[in-house]
């Protein structure tokens, strides 16, 4: 059919360009390539009827023909309409091409510049049906099989149209539903793998018939001897397994050679056909596999030795020019004995180009880098990781000098080397110290550990070059102290740094202001010469350091005082009072600043009054003075501690006298201290009627008939007395 379209769509063809020549000949217009066409209908190729595909068979293409006005011609527009099928799952349609999926039929839809075709499609199958068979037999076979591992099945196809037969095994589609199960080649022949259900199924022009296949192992059980724990040490000899199967029926059979033999882990021990060599330490299983029958087996390989070990340090530095270094290899199984395997271990390089390895141990560098060489002996293994350095023009250290405390080991500083190309590298690992005293300084294991106290000097050589490092042993300091906390500077002006002394653990004190490590939070203070400039107004922190120890003092940089107020100038307190000092500051520019608690205080006699940051209290009676200083300006104030008066008492309450009269009374004051004082003399005597009676220093005098109230008044207290005259 498609040959007979082709013909067609050909002579089509032909024809239209015969038009073309014909109308040029004559002298005729040809339509334009480029110009809009008008489309007034469509139509497809002529086609059987009824048009019917086969289901998987040859596709079919249908062409569609535009007729196009004022042309004679079609036009072939079979890529450019729109093709549509009322029904996919039977009959697909790609620009013409039809293409059968199963059987039934389908209208196929083709549109182009608003015009429309339609043609209906049956699908059908090109043969009634496909079976399988066994092995060539003719007979139909069934859709279950039951089939035991170790069987042999081959699959063929038919198709049948009629009384027709055809044998399409090599044309089919095998498929199967599980390949762990059995697994069907193209040629339908079916490899059985494990026991279980499987469906394998054969394939050919939509047509497809299927088998279920029921798997059996033809054994009930695998059994291996000998069936216990093997065991290996590493370097043994081989050992064999023997592996019989029972059959289903009763009767047994050595499977050995025909079985599947697989280790769990072959670094541990490896099998083939039975036969188990260790190879290296370690537990795994051994399984014997046969026609879906599976059998495991313990298999353990121990060290052939309890420990291994390699004779220096872990790591080996070395220069490029040093001679070999020869590393000795030992295994032991008891603390007290050792075999030397020195020459029977395998020696390997991890990085060759930096560092080699012979078979007996001997380690030769090669290049500047790093490599691990590894000794391996019947299971057992121990690395040495090698380091190898270029050679070094100069070499210098961290630091030229230590302090340290009895009993406490330090780490050696750090030592660096410039290479030939300029390079600093980390030598420390190479090089070797030597103490000018060990009974003061001693050297081990990259530490050197302070002894007793005093100095020494600790020297750090690689082949002819050294330098020195000067260490300093004490007495271990609890902690730094001072008797300021805080300073004052004026900008532009130095003070000295203030005095520290530190406190040893055993007690002892010493002053260390000249070997403390001064720093500060802001360079705004200087540090020089024992001395502090203070730069720029601001408050700055200033840090001794001495023995790993700190101290920190907050310092005020400030413009210059040139005046100091206090207030008040004189002081009188009662024992056990308090009272704030106010003292303000004028700088040169006018402004002012209150210094009260940031004065330097001095209290000439503290039994009578102390002071604590600006506030005063009295303690015993007295009179002492307190001095302020602040930037080389002070202010003094006199305190006066006196008793408090707790009452005044007088002698009479009251007088009955005649005119003219003299009568004395006296005033005792009471304070709060217990005291008693007779102060008669300095109280302060007043009379309510100066015509009635007058008083002086407690001597009333009457001068007429009448009363008078008659005080006294003393510190703030006052007692009266009643004078009657008659």
């Amino acid at each position: 059919m498609m040959h007979a379209l082709h013909n067609r769509w050909s002579l089509r063809s032909w024809l239209s360009a015969m038009l073309v020549v014909t109308l040029l000949c004559l002298g005729l217009p040809v339509p334009a390539a480029g110009a809009e066409e008008k489309v007034v209908g469509i139509s497809f190729d002529s086609v059987p009827s009824p048009f019917i595909l086969y289901v998987e068979d040859d596709t079919e293409l249908l062409k569609l023909w535009a007729e196009v006005e004022g042309s004679t011609s079609l036009r072939d527009v079979t890529s450019e309409a729109s093709w549509t099928s009322s029904k996919s799952s039977t009959v697909k349609v790609d620009k013409g091409l039809l293409t059968a999926v199963s059987a039934g039929s389908a209208q196929i839809t083709a549109r182009y510049k608003g015009f429309t075709a339609l043609i209906s499609v049956s699908a059908e199958y090109l043969y009634d049906k496909v079976v399988l068979t066994r092995g060539g037999s003719s007979a139909e076979l069934s859709d279950k099989l039951d089939i035991q591992l170790g069987e042999e099945l081959q699959l063929d196809l038919s198709a049948l149209k009629g009384s027709s037969r055809t044998d399409v095994t090599s044309d089919a589609a095998w498929s199967s539903s599980s390949t762990g199960v059995a697994t069907v080649d193209a040629d339908g022949t079916v490899t059985l793998v494990n026991p279980g259900t499987v469906k394998i199924t054969g394939k050919h022009k939509g047509l497809s018939a299927t088998v279920t296949l029921t798997v059996t192992s033809p054994y009930k059980s695998i059994a291996i001897s000998p069936d216990r724990l093997m065991e290996f040490k590493v370097g043994d000899s081989d050992k064999e397994l023997t592996a019989t199967a029972e059959r289903k029926t009763g009767e047994s059979i050595d499977i050995t050679n025909e079985a599947t033999w697989k280790s769990g882990n072959v670094n541990v021990v490896t099998v083939e056909k039975g036969v188990l060599s260790p190879v290296g330490s370690g537990t795994t299983s051994i399984s014997v596999t046969h026609l879906g029958i599976t059998k495991t087996l313990t298999v353990v390989v121990r060290p052939s030795h309890q420990a291994m070990t390699l004779s220096g340090d872990k790591e080996l530095h070395l220069q490029l020019q040093d001679a070999p270094v020869q590393i000795q290899a030992s295994v032991s199984d008891t603390a007290d004995h050792s075999l030397d395997i020195t020459s029977q271990a395998e020696w390997t390089s991890s990085n060759v180009f930096v560092a080699t390895v012979s078979s007996s141990g001997l380690i030769s560098p090669k290049a500047a880098g790093t490599a691990r060489i590894t000794a391996t002996y019947k299971g057992l293994s121990r690395d040495i990781n090698v380091t190898v350095y270029g050679p070094m023009k100069t070499i210098s250290v961290e630091k030229t000098v230590l302090d340290g405390f009895v009993g406490e080991d330090q780490q050696l500083p750090a030592v660096t080397g410039i290479t030939l190309s300029g390079d600093s590298q980390n030598i420390s690992k190479l090089i070797t110290w030597t103490s000018s005293d060990e009974s003061i300084a001693t050297i081990a294991d990259g530490k050197w550990k302070p002894v007793k106290l005093g100095e020494a000097t600790l020297t750090a050589a690689l082949g002819s070059r050294q330098v020195k490092v000067k260490v300093s042993v004490h007495d271990k300091p609890l902690a730094l102290q001072s008797d300021i906390e805080t300073l004052s500077v004026v900008t532009g002006k130095e003070i000295s740094l203030p005095a520290v002394t530190v406190i040893y653990e055993n007690g002892e004190d010493e002053t260390v202001t000249d070997r403390i490590d001064w720093s500060v939070s802001s360079p705004n203070l200087l540090v020089r010469d024992d001395k502090l400039r203070g730069l720029i107004a601001s408050r700055v922190n200033l840090t001794g350091t001495y023995l790993g120890k700190k101290i920190t003092f907050r310092v005020t940089i400030e413009e210059e005082i040139v005046k100091l107020t206090v207030d008040p100038s004189t002081l009188e307190l009662n024992p056990g009072r308090s009272k704030s000092i106010k003292v303000t500051g004028t700088y040169k520019n006018g402004k002012t600043v209150s210094l009260g608690s940031k004065m330097n205080w001095s209290m000439a006699n503290e039994k009578i009054a102390t002071i604590k940051g600006s506030s005063v209290r009295a303690v015993d009676e007295g009179t002492t003075l307190l001095i302020g200083t602040y930037q080389d300006r002070s202010v003094s104030v006199t305190i006066t501690v006196v008793p408090k008066l707790k009452k005044l008492a007088i002698s009479s309450s009251s007088l009955r006298v005649a005119i003219g009269a003299k009568e004395s009374v006296t005033v005792k004051a009471e304070y709060d201290t217990g005291k008693i004082v007779d102060v008669t003399s300095s109280a302060t005597w007043t009379t309510s009627n100066n015509k009635v009676a007058e008083v002086s220093g407690g001597t009333i005098t009457t001068l007429s008939k009448g009363s008078a109230t008659i005080r006294a008044r003393f510190d703030g207290k006052t007692v009266t007395v009643r004078v009657t005259v008659r």
